[in-house]
């Protein structure tokens, strides 16, 4: 528990700094984050997402006796 609550930390953190000034990053369930975008577009959509995916992908998450390799990509 404490590595998954290590992880979910920091993609809360991800979620923060991938996203714009007026979007709300939140936790409404036990492993659920989401984040609101306000009024706005598709294309502002995806772009949000892109970057939040980015901040995700930068993270050194614990990994225990697992390598990185082993990991699937899901973002």
């Amino acid at each position: 528990h404490p590595a998954g609550d290590e992880i979910l930390r920091l993609v809360a953190q991800a979620l923060r700094e991938g996203r714009r000034a007026n979007d709300l990053a939140v936790r409404y369930g036990g492993e659920e984050l989401a984040l609101l975008l306000p009024d706005t577009a598709k294309a502002d959509a995806l772009e949000v997402a892109e970057r939040v995916c980015a901040e995700v992908r930068a993270r050194d998450f614990p990994r225990g006796e697992t390598s990185r390799q082993n990991i699937p990509k899901i973002l």
